[in-house]
C-alpha cells in the first residue's frame, strides 16, 4: 500500500466567534475573501569566529497571527469589533422618529413654547425618507427644514433640495399654536406645536433628528467610540470549504479582535481587513486545534 494522495487547503466557508465562557456565538462571517492564519517560528542562531554559518539553532518562539478579509457587515460583528452598543430594531411597518437633540439654543423642542413633537403623518408613511434631518427657527413662529442626504429622496413622493445647503422647505413652516399641527407632506412628517398659543422659537436655534423608514427586516444601529467602551476575549472557529467529502476546521481558544473599516466604495462592495490575535489558552494547554476528516 502506498501513501495517501497528499492533501491541500482550498477554500473557506465561514468564520464564526463565540463567547468563551458561555460558547455562544457573537458574530458569523460568511462573505469572506481570504482567512489567513499564521505561525511562524523566530529562531535563535549560535553564531561565532569566521564562520558564516550557524553552529547551532533553537527555536526561540512562535509568532501567531490572523488576518480575515471580509465583505459583510452585521451590528453584532460590529459590536465585538468596534467596542460599541449595539441597538436592534424589529420590523416596523410604521417608521419612527427618533429623539430630537438640540444643537444651538434651547427654544425649538418644548410643549411650553415650541414644537412638542415629531411624528410620522400615518397617511404619508410612504414618503418618509430614512435620514437625519436640522430644524432651524427662522422667527418666533416659524422654521426651516434640512435634510442631510438626499440617498432616499426617491422613496414614495420624488423630492429634491431646495438650495447647496439641504434645504427641504420652498418657505420656512409656520408653528401653529395651541397644539396645531404642521404636516410636511413630501417627507411624511408632523411637527405638533405644545399647547401655548403664541410659540416663542428664537431664530438661528437649531435641532437634529433622524428618521427611520418602515422596515421590514428591522435594523440596527452601532454607536462606537464611547470612553468606556471595552473588547473581550473571544473564541474563533473557522471552516474551510467542504472538498470532496473532506473537512477542514482550526478551532482557536482564545483570540483578541478589534477593529475594522468602514469604507464606501463607487459602485463596488465594502473590503476590510480584520486583523486578530491568537493566544496560548493555559486552561486548555493549547493555542487551538486543527481537524481534518477523510474519506
Amino acid at each position: 500500500m502506498g501513501e495517501p494522495n497528499p492533501q491541500g487547503l482550498f477554500g473557506v466557508n465561514d468564520v464564526r466567534f463565540y463567547n468563551i465562557a458561555t460558547g455562544e456565538s457573537l458574530a458569523h462571517l460568511r462573505v469572506l475573501g481570504s482567512v489567513n492564519p499564521e505561525f511562524t517560528a523566530e529562531i535563535e542562531k549560535l553564531m561565532g569566529g569566521s564562520q558564516m554559518f550557524p553552529f547551532d539553532a533553537a527555536i526561540k518562539s512562535f509568532n501567531s497571527s490572523l488576518s480575515i478579509t471580509a465583505r459583510e457587515y452585521s451590528g453584532k460583528l460590529m459590536e465585538m469589533l468596534l467596542g460599541g452598543t449595539l441597538t436592534e430594531y424589529t420590523a416596523d411597518a410604521d417608521g419612527a422618529v427618533e429623539t430630537p437633540v438640540e444643537l444651538t439654543g434651547t427654544s425649538i423642542m418644548g410643549a411650553s413654547q415650541g414644537i412638542a413633537s415629531i411624528t410620522v403623518k400615518v397617511a404619508k408613511v410612504a414618503n418618509l425618507k430614512e435620514g437625519y434631518y436640522l430644524i432651524k427657527a427662522t422667527d418666533t413662529n416659524k422654521f426651516d427644514v434640512y435634510a442631510m442626504s438626499s440617498a432616499n429622496f426617491a422613496r414614495g413622493d420624488n423630492v429634491s433640495y431646495e438650495d447647496s445647503y439641504g434645504k427641504i422647505t420652498d418657505t420656512p413652516l409656520i408653528l401653529a399654536g395651541s397644539a396645531g399641527v404642521t404636516d410636511l407632506d413630501d417627507f411624511g412628517l408632523t411637527f405638533t406645536c405644545g399647547t401655548h398659543a403664541t410659540p416663542a422659537l428664537v431664530a438661528a436655534d437649531t435641532v437634529r433628528f433622524y428618521v427611520r423608514k418602515p422596515q421590514a427586516g428591522g435594523g440596527y444601529a452601532v454607536e462606537f467610540g464611547k470612553s468606556a467602551m471595552e473588547f473581550n476575549e473571544v473564541g474563533c472557529i473557522i471552516a474551510g470549504q467542504t472538498k470532496s467529502g473532506v473537512t477542514t476546521y482550526l478551532h482557536l481558544y482564545r483570540v483578541m479582535a478589534a477593529g475594522m473599516a468602514l469604507p464606501f466604495v463607487e459602485k463596488g462592495y465594502a473590503e476590510y481587513t480584520i486583523t486578530v490575535e491568537p493566544m496560548y489558552d493555559s486552561v486548555l494547554d493549547a493555542i487551538g486545534v486543527f481537524r481534518r476528516s477523510l474519506l
